[in-house]
């Protein structure tokens, strides 16, 4: 049986949900990869040897950088005036958590796959909340 590890990376980011047109009493406090070491052929192997610390340096790099200590928002969204404890950062969906972990699987697949791993999960958590995207079985 395959291992899947978890990379665990922990943010500061308020989020203005559209929907509900004020920001959330919820932040975006971590975010977490699940991802399976592969060997060349693709099959998965029984030890957890992923590329964690290139997969962690990558994301903080990209999506960290720019989301962390920043208000995540939708683009095209007006904002009230001068009530984000951060900078904001303009995302191309409303900032639910489901949205999150759809949103960072979608950018961090393709970067674990060139590494020879396989992303599993994305998890965007809050304090009390969280929501979890998985691979589909045809991928």
């Amino acid at each position: 049986m395959a291992i899947i590890g978890t990379i665990e990376i922990e943010l500061a980011t308020p989020r203005y949900l559209t929907s509900l047109k004020r920001l959330t009493q919820n932040p975006l406090q971590r975010i977490c990869l699940g991802v399976q070491d592969l060997e060349r052929g693709g099959e998965p192997v029984e030890e957890f040897a992923v590329n964690e610390e290139i997969i962690r340096r990558i994301f903080n790099e990209t999506i960290g950088a720019a989301w962390n200590q920043h208000t995540l928002a939708q683009k095209g969204v007006p904002l009230p005036a001068n009530c984000f404890p951060y900078p904001v950062f303009r995302v191309n969906y409303s900032p639910s958590l489901t949205n999150i972990a759809t949103g960072v699987f979608q950018a961090m697949d393709p970067v674990v796959a060139n590494l020879k791993d396989r992303l599993v999960y994305v998890v965007a958590q809050s304090a009390d909340l969280k929501s979890t995207f998985f691979r589909s079985k045809n991928r």
